[in-house]
């Protein structure tokens, strides 16, 4: 199998960094070839990683999410800050700025990269990924102005809205998944803040330990500070408490909204996306009463002439091979 380091322009100026496979033991080509898009916050990984659909004498494109766990940049600008620290939610105020999109079109750019390679099948290209976001649903809040901070009332509602997923799950399923796994983890984290960083329970305004970005309770603070067992304790239960009271006022609220929960599951089927006005006009008049529109986002047009033959000259067609390429012999 031979390797190439490669990099190629994407939706703006950004060099997308990635590994190109060819099996080279199945003759000279073309091949069928794999995009291979990584999870959130990974990276293209290294060329041993993407063997396997390469011993089958697929090509494979493994390339980077810009501005993620590789070193892969991002030279697009955003006029306002993300809901959230990390980088999926920047610009998703503004569809023209969204994360996202210039994801989706990097993805487009690698396509097109590939169609220019003769070692490649153009018409037997496909995608494979892995989650950027895991979730089948999400609801997101869309806040009007920038959050500089938030108080305990707030993210009481947040934890709790946050478990209606598994208890939707459970009431319509009979049964639960993992698919709520995102959700707790959230909750989870939000809720040992809570106790650990913002004094927001009966412990009072005291810090406890410096891991805030830990997942688990408060054992998980015996890492980076000595606290007595009966403290970390105290914080366990604590943290439950909050988890548990929240997750009995969600299963309360569903439970009285059942026949609303049960059109805005419906209308989810129908639409698949819907703002807050539809599920307020939901809950206050048991219907839509907004019409459900969807706009397209605006793509600019492609240059043409000498700026455009540029830059497509620019993407590597034909890169050399990395010195440490990897071989593999054909399967039997």
């Amino acid at each position: 199998v031979t390797v190439y380091d490669i990099s190629y322009c994407g939706f703006d100026e950004t060099r997308i960094h990635g590994w190109l496979l060819l099996p080279s033991f199945a003759g000279p080509g073309p091949y069928p070839c794999m995009v291979q898009y990584h999870g959130f916050g990974g990276s293209r990984g290294v060329p041993s990683d993407h063997l396997a659909f390469a011993a089958l004498g697929c090509a494979v494109l493994a390339v980077d999410c810009r501005e993620q766990g590789g070193i892969t940049g991002n030279c697009a600008h955003y006029s306002g800050s993300g809901l959230f620290t990390n980088v999926g939610s920047k610009g998703v105020r503004n569809k023209d700025e969204y994360y996202y999109r210039a994801v989706y079109m990097d993805c487009v750019k690698a396509l097109d990269f590939l169609e220019t390679l003769p070692e490649i099948d153009a018409d037997r290209l496909f995608v494979r990924g892995t989650s950027q976001g895991g979730a089948l649903g999400m609801a997101m809040f869309m806040p009007s102005k920038d959050i500089l901070g938030r108080t305990k009332t707030q993210l009481l509602n947040t934890i709790c809205s946050t478990m209606a997923g598994r208890i939707g799950e459970k009431v319509y399923t009979r049964d639960i998944s993992s698919g709520a796994s995102g959700d707790i983890k959230s909750a989870t984290s939000m809720a040992r803040r809570m106790v650990c960083e913002w004094g927001m329970s009966s412990l009072g305004p005291v810090a406890f330990g410096e891991n805030s970005q830990s997942l688990f309770l408060g054992r998980e603070l015996t890492k980076t500070q000595n606290l007595s067992e009966d403290t970390l304790q105290r914080i366990d239960r604590e943290i439950r408490a909050i988890i548990e009271s929240q997750y009995e006022r969600a299963e309360k609220i569903i439970a009285e909204r059942a026949e609303a929960h049960k059109k805005i599951a419906e209308a989810l089927l129908e639409h698949e996306t819907l703002d807050g006005v539809h599920v307020r006009e939901i809950l206050e008049y048991g219907e839509i009463r907004t019409p459900v529109e969807y706009k397209p986002l605006s793509v600019p047009a492609e240059k043409t002439g000498e700026d455009d033959g540029a830059k497509n000259a620019d993407a590597e067609k034909k890169p050399e091979p990395v010195p440490a390429a990897t071989t593999a012999a054909p399967a039997d």
